[in-house]
């Protein structure tokens, strides 16, 4: 019976040291798991405040890009309309005037920098000119500008007045623009435009 109960003993002995075993084994594993998903938390904290920040820091810079734009198209228009208050003699006669006027204004005699513009509308539309060039490589200069004001909401006025060309121009230059991109007649210029977009 001695023996009987030394076994007994033995074995609730042999359980309980399992079973402590056994409790710091999944303590253990508890532990790591806890420290593994507050390690996982916190870099995912971090990665979405991150995130964040660029996306405050992307507005921003759009806002940036919107008022520069807008700037410059609203400087664009007062020079044009200058201009075209101007009779075809007067403008001859104050070419030099006019020309002072571009360099100040533009820094440039020949008026509106176009390179600035399209920089401008490039990093605004996450290179979108680069890749409508690219596409549409058959527009002339005078109908990419059309799609660049296009796109950038203006109407057909006031690109006749950025263009210093008539509003007649401006809707046969897109007539054109649509007859080389294949696009019917009544198409929407600016929703096919908007197809190019990379973002």
């Amino acid at each position: 019976m001695k023996l009987h109960t030394e076994s007994i003993a033995t074995g609730l002995l042999i359980s309980c040291g399992i079973l402590v075993v056994l409790v710091i084994l999944i303590s253990v594993a508890l532990y790591r798991n806890y420290k593994l998903n507050k390690k996982l938390s916190s870099e995912s904290d971090d990665y979405l405040e991150k995130l964040n920040e660029l996306s405050t820091v992307s507005k921003e810079n759009e806002n940036k890009y919107r008022s520069a734009l807008a700037v410059q198209f609203r400087i664009m228009g007062q020079i044009a309309v200058l201009e075209h208050l101007l009779n075809d003699e007067e403008v001859v006669k104050n070419k030099k005037l006019i020309q002072k006027v571009n360099e100040i204004v533009f820094g440039r005699k020949e008026g509106v920098n176009w390179i600035i513009i399209y920089q401008i509308i490039n990093n605004m539309y996450d290179g979108y000119l680069d890749a409508l060039k690219v596409q549409l490589p058959e527009l002339s200069e005078k109908e990419f500008r059309i799609c660049c004001l296009t796109y950038a909401g203006l109407n057909n006025t006031q690109i006749g007045i950025i263009l210093r060309i008539a509003l007649d121009t401006v809707q046969s230059k897109k007539t054109n623009i649509r007859r080389k991109t294949g696009l019917g007649k009544n198409s929407n210029l600016k929703e096919f435009l908007a197809t190019f977009r990379n973002e």
